[in-house]
């Protein structure tokens, strides 16, 4: 995973921003030369507001329960202090980031200052550490054995059949074909199979 970081990071260095691209009309290096001239880009306060702005990005609506984006939902304080803002129109989307690793983990954009705050999960027991890929896994699940339930106890119980499965996969004496090691690592979010993030509305 280094190595490829490494690697990614060498191309969009060297090749990407030094590239001509017709929707810009000159290089991505260049058009970022003539920005920092004008202004500076001003740098994220902190490692973590970083982490945050590297995260996925989608609009949901504000309802009495929180938001909601495929079948997860988060609430907190600064979703009804937006809602309660004159001038903010019911049904307006919201910028939400969702962390695809530990779905747990997102925020809500302020529309009022453009500030990203915390939200918390609405099912901390089935979210917390869960990345997107397992959510899809356990959603396909639902599907196949529960005729797509999706009520929380149905997701947890799918979530711990999951669990069981790679933990019976990588046990002592277990037989670890390729592609068993290569569910086993998507699952627990391990390698670059993990990163193809799944489609979920």
């Amino acid at each position: 995973m280094k190595e490829f970081v490494r690697r990614t990071w060498l191309w969009l260095v060297g090749v990407y921003a030094r590239s001509f691209h017709r929707g810009i009309g000159t290089t991505p290096l260049r058009r970022w030369e003539e920005s920092a001239a004008r202004r500076l880009p001003r740098p994220p306060r902190s490692k973590d507001d970083l982490n945050v702005l590297l995260t996925r990005v989608e609009y949901c609506k504000i309802s009495n329960t929180g938001v909601t984006w495929g079948h997860l939902r988060w609430n907190g304080d600064v979703l009804k202090r937006i809602r309660t803002r004159p001038g903010f129109k019911e049904g307006t989307p919201v910028k939400v980031r969702i962390d695809d690793q530990d779905v747990s983990r997102a925020w809500v954009t302020d529309p009022a200052t453009g500030t990203p705050e915390p939200l918390a999960p609405v099912d901390p027991e089935y979210m917390r550490g869960l990345t997107l890929y397992q959510h899809r896994m356990v959603l396909l699940l639902a599907e196949e054995r529960f005729e797509g339930a999706r009520d929380d106890q149905t997701r947890r119980e799918c979530r711990r059949m999951l669990d069981e499965q790679a933990q019976e996969l990588t046990g002592r004496g277990a037989k670890k074909s390729r592609k068993g090691m290569n569910a086993v690592a998507r699952h627990r979010g391990v390698g670059s199979r993990a990163l193809r993030a799944p489609t979920l509305r």
